[in-house]
């Protein structure tokens, strides 16, 4: 009896640890009667305090610490544990690792790919629903009949609502359905529908990473300690309405006032850049995060896209009609 329960227990920290990478881990050693020890992996979990407004009748939800992933190898998702991270211009690209015609283009090669990805096709949680035969995250089809055909994403086609995130917070760990995807009219209300919405987000650089900057519907620049972090460090914040400058003007390069900014509540969406089949496109320069908003029927769905360059005055559109098979980023919010 003693010897089942003992293998019972490794065979559940076998599969943690198996999840595990050891950045921004904490590993919990447990000892049985003997010498025998079982080690559990804990992943970092941040809780953003920021709140943000996504309709008129006031309902707010917090964003999750950074961009949705995945790892088919062992059929698990976790948050990016940094907002600036993005893994097509991070050490990875996904033509090259993930997606390439001589290495995974089989399907069979795909699902077990040990490579982490960020850019999914529109619905694709991995949960077949009979109706598409592209819903798995690693799905690369370029044909928008094989994805999705509704109107809106539901629990079983929302990746963040239908998959364990092993990150994701809560009392007892990983947790599923915490999360979900905002509807295209929600990011919309969160650009120009809260009080001083123009004043509240801007486009930038974060550690040489350009993106967009939200600040949450309750902040004080002048309060410390952000006045006196982002007078140490030469801070300005230029609303996205007062923008000059090519390639933004919002450069962030100091840990200190990163930290926070983001304690107060500020989140930071990277550029992610586009797939298209195996291919990416834009990965230094474009930013595009799909919305729980699709069409009938119509293979195409909504989402956010901005374009920051050296060379261009940036562009924000949203929500902006995109094909369903493009492969875009996704952040999860959760409500509040």
């Amino acid at each position: 009896m003693k010897k089942s329960i003992f293998l019972f227990f490794a065979l559940i920290a076998g599969a943690l640890n198996l999840f595990a990478q050891t950045a921004g881990c904490d590993t919990i050693v447990t000892r049985l009667a003997g010498t025998a020890q079982i080690k559990f992996v804990r992943y970092k979990h941040i809780e953003m305090v920021g709140a943000f407004t996504i309709n008129s009748s006031g309902d707010q939800v917090r964003f999750a610490q950074g961009n949705l992933q995945y790892r088919a190898s062992t059929n698990v998702w976790r948050f990016a544990e940094e907002q600036y991270e993005m893994l097509g211009t991070s050490g990875y690209t996904h033509s090259t690792t993930a997606y390439t015609s001589g290495n995974e283009t089989a399907a069979a090669s795909r699902s077990t790919q040990d490579s982490w990805i960020d850019l999914f096709g529109w619905g694709t949680s991995g949960k077949d629903d009979g109706e598409t035969t592209a819903y798995e995250p690693w799905s690369v089809s370029t044909t928008n009949t094989d994805y999705r055909h509704a109107a809106e994403l539901n629990a079983n086609s929302d990746w963040s609502r239908f998959g364990v995130i092993i990150n994701g917070g809560g009392a007892s760990g990983p947790q599923q359905g915490l999360w979900r995807t905002l509807t295209g009219d929600e990011l919309t209300y969160i650009f120009s529908g809260r009080t001083d919405a123009s004043s509240k987000y801007g486009v930038g650089e974060l550690f040489g990473v350009r993106g967009v900057y939200l600040i949450p519907d309750v902040f004080d620049w002048t309060a410390d300690p952000v006045a006196s972090a982002i007078s140490a460090a030469g801070f300005t914040w230029v609303p996205f309405s007062s923008e000059t400058t090519k390639g933004g003007s919002n450069l962030i390069t100091s840990s200190t006032l990163w930290n926070v900014l983001q304690n107060a509540g500020v989140v930071f969406l990277p550029v992610t850049g586009q797939r298209t089949g195996e291919n990416v496109e834009a990965a230094a320069s474009g930013g595009y995060y799909w919305t729980a908003t699709g069409s009938k029927g119509g293979g195409y769905s909504s989402r956010l896209v901005f374009n920051i360059t050296a060379s261009k005055m940036p562009t924000i559109t949203l929500p902006k009609s995109a094909k369903s098979h493009f492969g875009c980023a996704v952040r999860p919010v959760q409500d509040l």
